[in-house]
């Protein structure tokens, strides 16, 4: 016999599935949902048509952490972190964010403030290590509570 659900609890299970998916990470089925900029970055688009998000309240189980790393002359990704056993983490960081070679990897948020350089520890607290694979086709999405700011927002 199967169980029986209400039409109420589909649609509740459903409009919570959708808000969870929008605030977790972009859609990367859009075409050209992540970008590279001239410094080699890859970023996500935000959605301006879309109002303030407010981030979750929870951490992943097992966030992502590793040392930001970065070389200019790469020529798949410039900017990466470094994880444990030096495995290589990629990143698509929210839309404004910048780097700059100084001669070091900086890393400056949507404001240009600095944020992170060359050696030190990045944790990106809501992003679950087991989400993806963390690879160039298969990278982690910088999102949620991020330096001090709250990604995805609108301008």
């Amino acid at each position: 016999m199967r169980p029986v659900r209400s039409l109420a609890a589909v649609v509740v299970s459903t409009a919570l599935a959708a808000a969870l998916a929008s605030c977790a990470s972009p859609d990367r089925t859009q075409p050209g949902a992540i970008r590279i900029g001239e410094d080699g970055l890859r970023t996500w688009a935000r959605d301006q048509s879309a109002s303030e998000i407010a981030c979750p309240a929870f951490a992943a189980e097992h966030p992502v952490s590793g040392v930001l790393r970065g070389d200019p002359s790469d020529t798949q990704e410039s900017i990466w972190l470094e994880g444990q056993a030096g495995t290589r983490l990629s990143i698509v960081w929210p839309g404004g964010f910048r780097a700059t070679f100084e001669p070091a990897i900086v890393l400056r948020d949507e404001r240009g403030a600095v944020v992170a350089a060359s050696g030190d520890t990045v944790e990106l607290g809501q992003v679950d290590a087991f989400a993806h694979a963390g690879t160039y086709g298969d990278p982690y999405i910088a999102s949620g509570i991020l330096f001090d700011g709250c990604y995805p927002f609108v301008d």
